[in-house]
């Protein structure tokens, strides 16, 4: 719950999946992670389309949200917090389309045999190892596709990270143009 930018790795969902890149233990386990974050939208895209992306925060919801937030914040955020407890609140899939648009960030860097611009991010040495087939980039592509049409979630990231995530597809599209020569 404290970082957030428009850039791939600028959120907590994206830094911990890279945590666990980072202690993926072969290649094949690299990979299955990924396959994981794409996978992990596609079933909250379809929850969404089915108008089941609702839940009720529970109190152990909240105490795990209120144990990732710095006390120095919002000295009134656990009493709001906990207000919330037992209500409806919209799931918008912020956490699994971050995961998304890191995958598509480590296949970019992949593709582009250019994975120096993510070493602050994903330290492992697999990163560099890892060679994205045509058929996975275009996997990639289709469900970051996905995301732009998801309005709860670009409404709350904003127009600048819809855009970020459009782009990044598009790039994406280009690598896979050029593996398909």
């Amino acid at each position: 719950m404290g970082a957030w930018s428009t850039k791939a790795f600028g959120n907590d969902a994206a830094l911990d999946m890279a945590l666990e890149l980072d202690a993926a233990r072969d290649l094949g386990a690299f990979k299955a992670r990924l396959e994981l974050a794409l996978s992990n939208y596609e079933q909250y895209d379809a929850r969404r389309d089915r108008g089941e992306n609702k839940k009720v925060w529970t109190e152990e919801y909240v105490l795990w949200v209120l144990s990732h937030i710095e006390p120095s914040v919002d000295p009134d955020i656990e009493n709001m917090m906990r207000q919330e407890i037992g209500k409806e609140h919209l799931d918008s899939g912020s956490d699994p389309a971050f995961e998304v648009v890191a995958v598509g960030a480590i296949t970019l860097a992949a593709c582009r045999r250019n994975t120096v611009a993510l070493t602050d991010d994903v330290h492992t040495s697999l990163l560099k190892k890892y060679k994205p087939t045509l058929r996975a980039v275009e996997e990639v592509i289709r469900v970051m596709r996905l995301i732009p049409k998801n309005k709860e979630l670009c409404r709350d990231c904003g127009a600048a990270w819809k855009k970020g995530v459009l782009k990044l597809a598009d790039e994406l599209a280009t690598c896979a143009g050029e593996l398909h020569r």
